[in-house]
């Protein structure tokens, strides 16, 4: 199932396609996500904005959670986080692969490895 979400700022929050009919493709293709932003009076009228969607890559962590771009994980062995707690960034590479990446340690193809969710990039930068 393709599925996305975006990082709300304004609100300080994620809104999730599979909850919201707000993301859309335009004429060039692009995707993007259209809001109405919040306001007690609502009187404020409609705009569109530039969101950072994130793609659902089609994988569940070991609690279930769907694992999206930008997420950030942990390497899980027998249902425990590695010993050495090392923080991954979930992302798209260039190989047209969804890969987990540390600056240090470099990057490896998310499905050898059974991962959990801890944050995502907008929450823990």
């Amino acid at each position: 199932m393709v599925k996305f979400r975006a990082w709300d700022s304004r609100n300080g929050e994620m809104v999730y396609s599979d909850s919201c009919d707000c993301f859309y493709i335009n004429t060039n293709g692009v995707l993007f996500m259209y809001g109405i932003p919040k306001n007690e009076s609502g009187l404020e009228p409609e705009y569109h904005k530039s969101y950072d969607i994130e793609q659902f890559t089609g994988l569940k962590d070991v609690n279930d959670i769907d694992i999206y771009d930008g997420d950030i994980v942990l390497i899980v062995d027998g249902g425990v986080p590695h010993a050495v707690e090392r923080r991954y960034t979930v992302q798209w590479s260039g190989s047209a692969k969804w890969v987990a990446f540390n600056s240090a340690l470099g990057f490896f193809d998310i499905f050898d490895f059974d991962l959990e969710v801890i944050s995502n990039i907008h929450k823990d930068k």
